[in-house]
């Protein structure tokens, strides 16, 4: 279901999902940057080490997508804001985007960062394996750029969801069962997936009508 709806989005508009992957990417850095500094100040050295080193890589990502898409980096930091900035607008530092309804979904409206370290753990590995099928379709393109991009982040997102797997044992006496509950919710992401699709949709009609 979940490749299903990754081909249709690239099939309505290819360069448009590349472009939200990449924020996506991004977000997903910030929101590990944030999870070191927890770490670290929890004590958990190592895994402070490895969301550090998780951080850098998805900024990579995001940055190896925008570049394939535009030729350039679409969006950057601006270091005294704090923000990551395209032209005159500005988004917010959130880390992983509540803008859009998989993730309301998947979280049920609360802020990923305010759960206990099993909970984050565990929902990561769960998001990491679903943003591999991303990158499997991806690969399949016939672009050899594209593919061979697809081909390096997919190998990372597998490595980190390995990784926090192997954390997450540490948190919960069963690893396992704290997967399962988050795979559970991948029900709602995808239908929030669906509706973010619906209103990419609608949104970029519009604005082909208007220009």
């Amino acid at each position: 279901m979940l490749k299903l709806l990754i081909r249709l989005a690239l099939y309505l508009n290819f360069n448009a999902t590349l472009r939200t992957a990449a924020k996506l990417e991004y977000g997903a850095g910030i929101f590990c940057f944030k999870l070191a500094i927890r770490a670290q100040d929890d004590g958990y050295l190592n895994l402070a080490k490895f969301l550090k080193a998780q951080y850098a890589e998805e900024d990579g990502h995001a940055r190896m997508l925008g570049g394939l898409v535009d030729g350039v980096e679409r969006l950057h930091r601006n270091t005294q804001t704090g923000v990551w900035q395209r032209g005159q607008d500005y988004q917010a530092l959130d880390g992983i985007s509540q803008r859009y309804w998989a993730a309301k979904l998947f979280f049920w409206f609360q802020k990923p960062e305010e759960l206990g370290w099993a909970d984050i753990l565990a929902f990561m590995c769960v998001v990491e394996q679903q943003v591999a099928k991303f990158y499997e379709v991806l690969q399949e393109v016939e672009d050899r750029a594209i593919a061979a991009t697809a081909a390096k982040i997919l190998q990372d997102e597998l490595e980190h969801a390995g990784y926090l797997k192997n954390c997450l044992d540490s948190f919960h006496v069963d690893a396992n069962s704290a997967i399962a509950y988050w795979q559970d919710r991948k029900i709602l992401a995808v239908l929030g997936g669906v509706i973010d699709l619906v209103i990419s949709y609608w949104s970029n009609r519009s604005s082909a009508k208007t220009d």
